[in-house]
Parts: structure tokens; C-alpha cells; sequence
């Protein structure tokens, strides 16, 4: 215990000349007469902190401080005080001072390598202060709580070639649908198996909750404990990470509930004859994904020029009406939109845009701008590197392989589209409607497609949209043709009728 008071310093304190409002401890700021003495403020923090079964003196040396109704967190950084956080004593509410820019807090045991144990993060200061507390020195809590699924986590860039060289790292985060999504977020940051995490006992949800029903030998147990997030062999229910539950989006057209949802983790193929709306449709769809649930898309598209036919197209979408019956401010308005909800993978004319090029470009969308689709347009203009021992059946398959664990580790809906190989028109003069067997290169296209899409018009210009592959029925819906119609003043898709729905069988 000698050895961690040493090492819990008491908050910096500043001369008067170089003070600023974050090096000034809360408890000490002049209030007016008739609030709360500084002993007053201390007291009610020491009560809950015993009533948590939290050491006082352990958290005071740690950088807690009380004030009026609330305890405030000193966020500390190379030895200097920055910042104070705060929650309150009665109610849980949290807040900071404006402006600044969050940081781990505990951080300055990140860089300490003298202290010989895998660094610990846990979703809140008073966690962390648990750890601490419990013989686990090397203890850091993440600044903000769990952000929900999406979170940038801009708090880890300033570390993160650090944290990226640490063996092991614990995340120590609650037992519940945000604390999962904050793990899994850590774990597409790093090496999912230098990560381990905290399984706790019946009944609690996270460490300090431990310490108040099982006492501080249980903390140090489920810590030294902790399984990691993967390791390859056979696993038991209890050995596998927590995953968050991924509700299937409803798109917004009419006439599609019972037949395709948008999942994330999936893969989907979307095909058709030329000029037929596939990319139309493709647009459509993730244009009102992002309106009714805020789903962002990164468009890897090779025909569509991103300042040209994808700005022309979106600004249309966002408008209801063409762009050259567009005002000035409605122009503006949609291309505010498309900078928020749309980043575009393009490359330059040194680039050999192959598939691995793309997943690194995606993965940035991913990490850095919260991208959720990623659609890839079409397959048949990448470059694809294909070994000389290698089968074009074997590299599809090995390439959509890629393709879904990509959507797997990030919990993203990857859409591809693909032409199919060149039809023959029939003796009426049609071209017969695609399947996803006759996409170019491979049938794989269709035995490993989570969600296959042909979009089709035939010669009269009536067109429809055929769910042909669906893997998770009572998930994302069954195989069906809805018949739909497009307006090219608001580059939309609906439903020609209500009763139009014709079963597979007439195929």
C-alpha cells in the first residue's frame, strides 16, 4: 500500500502567477457566504465514496476533490493539471469544463513502464480509482464514458502508437449494451488478441460493483483472470466476447418490409444488366439510410465520378427536384448534407486500385469518420491481383472472403456491385432477367452473399427489384419481386402498386 500512495501523487498545484481555471482545485474556489465549508464538501465526497467502499484517501491522492454536491476528477497530463470533470453526489450527472480536449484520465501511468503490469482501462474514473485501490497501479479510465456504437474515440489518437505496443491490455469496461459496444470499438483499434476483458460475477456490472458484493480479492481475481477477445481452437459460450446486437434498418420503400433490411456485419450483391438502376437503386437506398437511422456510406465507385455523377445524384436525392431547378441555398443545404453523411474512396492515376487498396481506404472510413456502409461499384473495374496459381474461381472466393470478414471485425454492411456476365437477348427481343449465378467470374457470388439484389427493366421500361438470396429470413426478410418505378426529378424508387408482390415460383 506504501508503494501506491507513493505512486498516487496529490494534484499539482501552480503559483498564483501561472494559475489558470483548471490547475484550481474546486474544493478551494471562493464561494459565497452561506454554501457548504470545504470540510462540509469533503465530508459528503468521503461518504460516498465509503459507501461505494472506496478508500478516501486512496481517491483524494488520486485527484478527487469535493465541491458543492458534486466530486471533480483532475485530469492530469505529464505532471500537469489540465482540466476538471465532474459528477454528482445525489443524482448521476456529469459534466466539464467547456472547450477542452478529453484525454485518458490517470494518464500519465500509460508512459510509466516501471510499473510491471498490462495496462488497465476501465469506462469511468471511480472504476479506475477501484483498481487502483485493489493493487492494480497501471490503471487508466476512458475520459467520456461509452459513446454508444459509432464513437470516434478521438481520446486514443494522441496515445495510440503507444497503446498499439502494449502486450496486453484489460478493458475493464460495464457489462451492458454500451460497455460491449465500447469494447468491441477497442478491439478494432488494436489487436483483438493482445485485448482481454472483464467477465464479472452474477449480478454486477462493473468493478466497483465487485468491490461493494465481493471485495477487493474478487477484483483481483476477475483481473488476473480476464480472458482475452479471440484465440483460435474451441470455445465455450463463456470464452467468447460479448457482442452488441445488430437490429436489421428498415430501407423506406414501400413495399420492401417483409423482403430486405440493411444489416450491419453482412454482405450483400447487387447485379443487373446495364442501365438497368442497380446503382440507382443502391443510391437510393443508402441516401434514406441515412436519413431515417443516420448511417453513413463511403462510396468505392469507379463509373461515377464523386464531383460529377455522385454530387449531381445526391444533391438531387437531398432536394426532391434536378439540380438545375435547384436554388443557390437548397444547393448549398444538400452539400451540407452529402459532406456529413458520404466520404468517397477514389484514387488517383498512380493508384492500382486493388481490393486490399480499397480495405485500407474503407478501414479509414470506418475508424476515422464513422462510415457504416461501405459500397463497392463496381467489381468488375478493380484491379484484381490474382496469383498465377490461383483459379479465378479460387481468388473470388478467397476475395469475398475478405470481403466479409472486413464487415465482420468492423460491424459495417459491405454492398458490391456486379455486372453479370454479357446476355443474349431472347427471340422477343428481351434480355432475360440476371441471376447472381450469372455474375461475371464466379457463382460464389451467390453461395456466399448474405442479401443478393437484381434490379431489372425490361424493353417496355417497367422495371422491379428481385430479393434473390436472403440467408437470415426472420432477420433480414424473405426472397421476393416488388415492382417499382423511378423518378429521375428525385432520384427515387417506390412501389408501383400494393398488390404487385409475385412470388419466386414464376421464375
Amino acid at each position: 500500500m506504501e508503494a501506491l500512495r507513493q505512486f498516487a501523487q496529490p494534484v499539482p498545484t501552480y503559483g498564483r502567477k501561472n494559475m489558470t481555471d483548471a490547475s484550481q482545485s474546486p474544493e478551494t474556489t471562493k464561494k459565497p457566504s452561506g454554501t457548504a465549508t470545504t470540510a462540509e464538501k469533503k465530508a459528503a465526497m468521503e461518504s460516498f465514496l465509503i459507501a461505494r467502499g472506496i478508500d478516501p484517501e486512496i481517491a483524494h491522492k488520486l485527484g478527487l476533490r469535493g465541491s458543492e454536491n458534486r466530486i471533480n476528477f483532475a485530469y492530469v497530463k505529464n505532471g500537469k493539471l489540465v482540466y476538471w470533470k465532474w459528477r454528482g453526489i445525489q443524482e448521476k450527472s456529469f459534466g466539464c469544463q467547456p472547450g477542452q480536449t478529453p484525454f485518458f484520465w490517470n494518464f500519465d501511468v500509460i508512459h510509466d513502464k516501471t510499473i510491471n503490469q498490462p495496462l488497465l482501462i476501465t469506462e469511468g474514473e471511480l472504476d479506475c480509482v477501484v483498481a487502483v485501490q485493489c493493487g492494480h497501479i497501471r490503471s487508466i479510465s476512458v475520459p467520456n464514458g461509452s459513446q454508444g456504437e459509432g464513437a470516434k474515440l478521438s481520446y486514443i489518437d494522441e496515445v495510440e502508437s503507444v497503446l498499439s505496443k502494449e502486450r496486453e491490455i484489460i478493458c475493464a469496461f460495464d457489462d451492458d449494451e454500451k460497455g460491449n459496444d465500447l469494447l468491441q470499438a477497442f478491439s478494432k483499434r488494436f489487436n483483438r488478441v493482445r485485448i482481454r476483458w472483464i467477465k464479472y460475477p452474477h449480478g454486477c456490472k462493473d468493478l466497483n460493483d465487485v468491490l461493494k458484493n465481493h471485495g477487493p480479492e474478487t477484483v483481483r481475481e476477475i483481473i488476473q483472470k480476464s480472458p482475452v477477445c479471440h484465440f483460435s481452437g474451441v470455445y465455450t459460450m463463456n470464452h467468447l466476447t460479448p457482442t452488441p446486437y445488430q437490429k436489421p434498418f428498415e430501407i423506406g420503400i414501400q413495399g420492401f418490409e417483409d423482403h430486405m433490411k440493411i444489416r450491419l456485419g453482412d454482405f450483400s450483391i447487387w447485379t443487373g444488366i446495364p442501365s438497368s438502376g442497380k446503382s440507382s437503386f443502391l443510391n437510393d437506398v443508402v441516401c434514406r439510410l441515412n436519413k431515417d437511422h443516420q448511417l453513413k456510406t463511403a462510396f468505392a465507385s469507379f463509373e461515377q465520378h464523386p464531383t460529377q455523377d455522385h454530387q449531381r445524384a445526391l444533391r438531387t436525392w437531398h432536394g426532391e427536384k434536378l439540380v438545375k431547378d435547384m436554388t443557390r441555398e437548397e444547393i448549398a443545404k444538400a452539400d451540407e448534407w452529402i459532406n456529413q453523411a458520404f466520404r468517397f474512396i477514389y484514387p488517383s492515376e498512380n493508384d492500382c486500385v486493388t481490393l486490399s487498396w480499397i480495405l485500407e481506404r474503407a478501414a479509414s472510413c470506418v475508424i476515422r469518420e464513422d462510415s457504416k456502409i461501405i459500397v463497392i461499384d463496381p467489381w468488375n473495374e478493380i484491379e484484381h491481383d490474382r496469383p498465377r496459381d490461383m483459379t479465378l474461381t479460387e481468388y473470388v472466393s478467397s476475395a469475398i472472403r475478405e470481403l466479409k470478414r472486413f464487415a465482420k471485425k468492423y460491424q459495417v454492411h459491405v454492398a458490391v456491385v456486379a455486372h453479370p456476365a454479357k446476355m443474349q437477348r431472347g427471340l422477343n427481343g428481351e434480355i432475360p432477367v440476371p441471376t447472381l449465378y450469372d455474375i461475371s467470374d464466379s457463382a460464389h457470388f451467390y453461395n456466399k452473399a448474405d442479401l443478393g439484389v437484381v434490379v431489372h427493366r425490361n424493353k417496355d421500361g417497367k422495371s422491379f427489384v428481385q430479393i434473390a438470396k436472403s440467408r437470415y429470413h426472420t432477420e433480414i426478410g424473405k426472397p421476393g419481386i416488388v415492382d417499382v418505378s423511378y423518378d429521375l426529378t428525385t432520384a427515387r424508387f417506390q412501389q408501383v402498386d400494393n398488390d404487385v408482390l409475385r412470388s419466386k415460383k414464376k421464375w
